[in-house]
């Protein structure tokens, strides 16, 4: 069933250059706009992690972002994550029956056409309440449920409002056990 959600009119803007991205658990950067975005493809074949990151150019828009991790053939596991920024988080999941969507922040993401396509595809409307203040996941919260990441960790991770997306991917990383793989591959 469709909900109305909020929205706060925070910029949101794409950025490329990888080697500034900031630990875990640092302090937000001061100026939001040198906080990266990043693109990653989580693949388990044979029940051993391997996170690559993807091309700038998957960030241009869903359908590039989606088609990209679907390129990464593996058998088993296969999803990917793209940060926006520090600000909010993206999950998809290709499978057999679509691809499975998950926003972490929906009042952060409201100004993303990236994000709005994505929900418009699947149903989400982006319709928002003026009075809500806060942020919103929105999507499939069981996205990732049969590796170990229920619905209920989830809403725990994205409902922290201290911690910034590149902190809570890193939880979720925790969580389903390829943390050292996303340190190599965004390099922290």
């Amino acid at each position: 069933m469709a909900k109305n959600y909020p929205q706060n009119n925070r910029l949101q803007n794409d950025y490329e250059d990888l080697r500034n991205v900031r630990p875990t658990g640092a302090n937000p950067p001061e100026n939001t706009t040198a906080a990266p975005s990043y693109g990653l493809a989580v693949a388990r074949p044979d029940n051993i992690w391997r996170v690559t990151r993807l091309s700038a150019d998957a960030f241009d828009n869903y359908r590039l972002f989606e088609d990209a991790v679907r390129s990464i053939r593996a058998e088993g596991v296969n999803f990917g994550i793209l940060n926006r920024a520090c600000e909010y988080f993206i999950i998809v999941r290709p499978g057999p029956n679509g691809t499975k969507l998950f926003v972490s922040d929906l009042d952060a993401a409201l100004d993303d056409d990236f994000v709005i396509d994505a929900l418009e595809d699947r149903g989400y409307e982006t319709e928002i309440d003026e009075d809500w203040e806060g942020s919103w996941g929105i999507g499939d919260f069981n996205i990732l449920e049969d590796l170990g990441l229920v619905e209920s960790v989830l809403s725990v991770i994205v409902d922290d409002d201290e911690s910034w997306a590149d902190d809570q991917i890193m939880e979720i990383a925790e969580t389903l056990g390829f943390d050292e793989e996303l340190e190599q591959a965004v390099e922290i």
